[in-house]
């Protein structure tokens, strides 16, 4: 399938950009929050919106919640984790498609500010989200929360496989779906889709190791399951999973891999590729109608099992 020609002219303005891996990552936050994302989802209608903070480690995390129900109404819900290679993303920039995620599933999306590297090295994003869980499970009957679903695009699909890992593993009760949006899974493994997309689609395999340099603490890190959860020996036992690829994308064929691996163990699995979008085009949905789409179809996900 060919690259559509919106997301061809969105890619040439994407281009223009200093490269990430001749910026330090402070330099490409700034970037990022004054330039803003034109063409970021539109604002969803909601019910309210309130702000948590979350203790952990010592350290006070900032958890949106964006509900598209009333507040005293009981709903299930989701815990969003953004994108961004570990290094970069935030809640703000997330704001509208988390929005959108709350207002087309009829639930509270929970939307997490995890700390970011190189400041905090691996595992404190991942330690980030599993604690945020944990928050969420105790405090869902203040919350009016049932089930709780989690949900991630990048990095933050990662994060969304990993706590689902770390909660079977630690008896933990399981999030009843995980639904990753062109999921990084599979650590510094080598796919077919890092070399044929890896130099003109937005996210590129230079950005991979800029990344993963500022990530890990050590060599070793990229081989822990927790971070690699496709190097997985055992993927029994885990939730249902929506996972959705990109057919313009680095992180491709690894995705796809994931979700045979967990259908493989015996998972109930759907799977779409949007064969003629590039990474992290859901980020874009303002100018590109397949991001909406994506949106409602994760949503329609979520409302068929939850």
């Amino acid at each position: 399938m060919q690259l559509d020609k919106r997301a061809a002219k969105l890619l040439k303005l994407l281009k223009r950009q200093t490269p990430m891996p001749q910026q330090t990552p402070k330099q490409v936050r700034e970037v990022m929050k004054n330039n803003g994302n034109p063409f970021a989802p539109p604002p969803a209608n909601l019910s309210y919106l309130r702000d948590h903070l979350i203790e952990v480690d010592d350290k006070r995390l900032l958890l949106r919640e964006y509900s598209a129900v009333a507040e005293n109404e009981n709903s299930p819900c989701i815990l969003f984790l953004h994108g961004g290679g570990f290094v970069i993303g935030s809640v703000d920039e997330y704001d509208t498609v988390a929005a959108q995620l709350a207002a087309k599933t009829a639930a509270r999306v929970f939307s997490l500010e995890y700390r970011l590297a190189p400041e905090h090295k691996y595992p404190a994003a991942h330690h980030d989200a599993y604690a945020t869980y944990a928050w969420l499970l105790a405090q869902r009957f203040a919350l009016h929360v049932s089930k709780i679903a989690v949900c991630g695009d990048s990095a933050g699909g990662n994060l969304a496989a990993s706590l689902c890992l770390h909660a079977r593993d630690h008896g933990i009760e399981l999030p009843a779906l995980q639904m990753l949006w062109y999921p990084f899974t599979h650590g510094e493994k080598e796919f077919p889709s890092r070399t044929e997309f890896g130099a003109d689609y937005y996210i590129t395999r230079d950005d991979l190791q800029w990344f993963n340099a500022q990530l890990f603490a050590s060599s070793a890190d990229a081989a822990d399951v927790y971070l690699s959860p496709g190097l997985c020996d055992d993927l029994t036992g885990l939730p249902p999973a929506f996972v959705l690829t990109a057919g313009y994308d680095v992180l491709r064929d690894e995705g796809e891999s994931y979700a045979e691996q967990l259908r493989s163990a015996g998972g109930a699995v759907e799977a779409k590729r949007y064969g003629d979008m590039f990474h992290g085009f859901i980020s874009f949905a303002g100018g590109l109608p397949q991001g909406m789409q994506a949106i409602e179809e994760t949503a329609d996900y979520f409302r068929r099992h939850v």
